[in-house]
């Protein structure tokens, strides 16, 4: 079994660097251990074309506790009027932070903030577009069933669900120890605040190459036919299942793709 929080050898560094050094042509990358404290960066592609990226960070404060934070940054329809000639980047922070129950991450709060700069295409720097720049908050949850003790902002979710960014660290445990046809369902807080269904069911192994290298992956799809929609999620076998390409196909013309461009260590407590 796959434990959600992980515990890297003396050699993890060493055996980290070699397995993910980009080799497209190369054998799947044996499994290994995630840093204790780290990020996962990823390329976002639409139509062949780079729009952003998106960063997947973890860490664990304290015995039995963990910290998720996503970013994605990315690059949204040109600006009409006053804005003409200019990008406009849009990112949004996700923050979930909860206990270990187990195999089982319990969040207790999620909040989600959002920013906008609009940088000329000469000044732009995806590593510091944003600094400086105020965050908007758009959601704020806590996960109880009392509601004497939500803080101002805050929304209440049933503390059985999980939000978007514990929803997929949940889902890498799972597709690691989950069978072919097997149905993975979780209650999940959208981006209103409102509880759904997410439901993938697990398609099989793949080899997928990425920039970071080649991984042997679980497939797992989401398939949502009211909405013309499907999700495909690539899990790593070891690596604690971390994702490794996605693909959000939105229309018969339209699909949004993630790949894995590295993987690093970082020092606990680090925000960014």
């Amino acid at each position: 079994m796959c434990a959600l929080r992980a515990h890297p050898a003396a050699t993890a560094a060493a055996a980290l660097a070699a397995a993910l050094l980009p080799a497209l042509a190369a054998p799947p990358a044996p499994a290994a251990e995630l840093p204790e404290a780290g990020s996962a960066r990823y390329w976002i592609q639409e139509g062949g074309a780079r729009r952003g990226y998106e960063i997947l960070r973890w860490e664990y404060p304290e015995d039995g506790t963990f910290r998720l934070v996503r970013i994605r940054q990315e690059r949204q329809r040109p600006i009409a009027g006053d804005y003409q000639g200019v990008r406009r980047i849009r990112r949004i922070r996700e923050i979930s932070e909860g206990t270990l129950e187990g195999d089982r991450a319990q969040p207790q709060t999620y909040e989600r903030r959002t920013a906008t700069v609009f940088p000329s295409a000469d000044d732009y720097d995806p590593e510091t577009a944003f600094e400086g720049v105020e965050e908007e908050v758009q959601l704020r949850v806590r996960f109880t069933e009392d509601e004497a003790a939500l803080e101002q902002g805050e929304v209440a979710a049933p503390p059985s669900a999980l939000d978007p960014v514990s929803h997929r660290w949940q889902v890498m445990q799972q597709a690691l120890e989950g069978e072919r046809f097997e149905r993975i369902s979780h209650q999940v807080v959208n981006r209103q605040g409102e509880v759904e269904e997410i439901a993938f069911r697990i398609e099989g192994r793949r080899t997928v190459h990425t920039p970071a290298g080649t991984f042997r992956a679980v497939r797992l799809r989401r398939h949502q036919p009211e909405r013309q929609r499907s999700v495909r999620w690539y899990m790593a076998e070891g690596w604690a299942g971390l994702p490794v390409r996605t693909v959000t196909v939105r229309s018969a013309a339209h699909a949004e793709r993630t790949r894995l461009q590295r993987i690093e260590a970082q020092a606990q407590a680090e925000e960014g």
